[in-house]
């Protein structure tokens, strides 16, 4: 079985679109959980808990629901960071987005070929439909899941940027030693753009 890495003339726009949304949503990933962060450091510095210096595992404990602004009014009027029903909302529903966008990605830029490649696929999808219920259960259920989960998401996101500004730019050097070496007409590019043969690079 070969594994092929690269986008084609018809999903190259697409992937690079995904990947400018996934590096704004690394940002975003990294600025909500420095809120949460915040929103937990209050509770635990609430005189309820009178914390002066706590750990990451201190947090577990802590929902992220009785950080929200509704709860934490009736019983500390001076909570520094609480969370918005809709902030909260947002936080969880990002890092699933965000791994339905990778899935498309790694969809355009790999390809295999081969034997038994369509139960390879198959398996994959179902592996991913899986995952993703288990990332959205373990958000809404457990704290420590969800920074954890926050901080994956992130580094996956600029990976994902990466690899296709690394395939765009390996794509443009294709395109411009194919000119310079073969000296072809701008038609006979557009024609081999269209069947693909220059962007394919085999890993495997």
């Amino acid at each position: 079985m070969q594994i092929k890495f690269g986008t084609t003339s018809s999903n190259g726009i697409r992937s690079g679109l995904f990947a400018s949304i996934l590096f704004g949503f690394a940002y975003f990933t990294l600025e909500s959980q420095n809120l949460l962060d915040n929103s937990h450091g209050s509770i635990l510095r609430s005189p309820m808990f009178n914390v002066t210096s706590f750990k990451i595992g201190f947090f577990c404990g802590i929902p992220y629901d009785d950080c929200r602004c509704s709860v934490q009014s009736e019983k500390n009027e001076h909570f520094e960071y609480c969370l918005t029903d809709n902030f909260l909302l947002g936080s969880r529903i990002l890092p699933l987005v965000s791994f339905v966008i990778q899935i498309w990605v790694i969809r355009d830029l790999f390809s295999f070929s081969g034997k038994y490649v369509h139960v390879l696929v198959y398996v994959l999808w179902i592996t991913s439909v899986f995952l993703f219920g288990i990332i959205a259960n373990g958000i809404y259920q457990n704290s420590c899941f969800h920074r954890y989960i926050n901080g994956f998401f992130c580094c996956t996101d600029i990976i994902m940027f990466s690899l296709v500004s690394y395939d765009v730019a390996i794509s443009k050097d294709i395109n411009r030693s194919s000119c310079n070496n073969h000296n072809i007409s701008n038609d006979s590019i557009l024609e081999e753009i269209d069947d693909d043969p220059i962007f394919w690079r085999e890993l495997l």
